[in-house]
């Protein structure tokens, strides 16, 4: 005779099993979490100068590239990110405080509801009116973790021009939000922490280019060219900075502060370029074309 079929008391049973085991695990990579802390801590003790690499963010965007690859079944990617960045919120915890300071002006609440979404339940967070306010409570210290806008032509304060600077410990941007990236929801915003940002394979930087004197953007996107860098300019007007004109770019790939191709494009002496910084960057949003494929597979 053929197996009877399981009873409704039976699958709920099953399923009470695998919420167990579910659970189990849960608790078994928080202790593995708390192992990662102690290494942390031995093999980079806090000193001067140290930048603590709690936060992960490009290992984090491996992490959900590589469970988005291998998801099959109908069950929705858009939820699996949400879990899966709830536990690390809250294992990140374990760790250390997550404070967020997010640019919160008044009629704007898009990006409390996309701190919210990235970091849940397991963070504080802090409204800002002003942009620069973000930036200063992250390179103060008051906050780990800044959400701000992405650059536009019509800043009125151009929050960026504030971490283009030759300080190694600066505060770099090392994400973008929403990390799943959803066909028709234009926008996002900018992770910034006083952590040092990560290679991942499929990122952006953002550069920015001081010039002592006039230099249009294309001359400077040809400079930046000839030394390896893919760039395109992101925004149009040039930003008054302590040492002349800063302009800002789009690089094709990370590049971290210490990029020997930077020093290169002062060296080549043909424009009036005095430095050129990474401010730092982010892995790409995982496509949602990608997600939609794997979530029914």
């Amino acid at each position: 005779m053929p197996p009877s079929e399981p009873t409704l008391d039976e699958l709920r049973r099953e399923i009470d099993r695998i919420d167990a085991a579910m659970h189990d695990l849960l608790m078994q990579r928080t202790a593995v979490v708390e192992e990662v802390g102690r290494a942390k801590a031995r093999e980079n003790p806090a000193g001067a100068g140290s930048r603590p690499q709690f936060f992960r963010p490009g290992r984090e965007a491996l992490v959900l590239r590589s469970l988005i690859e291998r998801h099959t079944g109908r069950f929705p990617v858009a939820s699996l990110v949400r879990i899966w960045r709830e536990i690390m919120t809250g294992q990140l915890r374990v760790q250390t405080e997550i404070a967020v300071a997010v640019y919160a002006p008044p009629g704007r609440g898009d990006y409390w509801d996309m701190a919210r979404d990235h970091y849940g339940a397991g963070a504080t967070y802090t409204p800002y009116h002003r942009a620069q306010q973000v930036v200063a409570a992250v390179r103060g210290g008051t906050a780990g973790i800044g959400v701000l806008p992405m650059p536009q032509d019509d800043d009125g304060e151009p929050w960026w021009a504030a971490v283009a600077t030759d300080d190694t410990n600066a505060p770099s941007i090392v994400a973008r939000i929403p990390i799943l990236d959803v066909t028709g929801q234009p926008g996002g915003a900018l992770l910034l922490a006083n952590v040092d940002p990560e290679r991942t394979g499929d990122d952006r930087a953002y550069l920015a280019v001081e010039s002592a004197g006039e230099a249009s953007v294309g001359s400077l996107v040809a400079e930046l060219r000839a030394v390896g860098l893919t760039v395109r300019p992101l925004v149009a007007e040039a930003v008054k900075g302590p040492g002349g004109n800063l302009h800002l770019f789009e690089a094709e790939e990370m590049v971290l502060r210490d990029d020997p191709r930077l020093a290169r494009v002062t060296d080549r002496g043909r424009l009036p370029i005095t430095r050129a910084f990474s401010l730092g960057g982010y892995a790409m949003p995982i496509g949602s074309t990608m997600s939609r494929e794997t979530a029914v597979a």
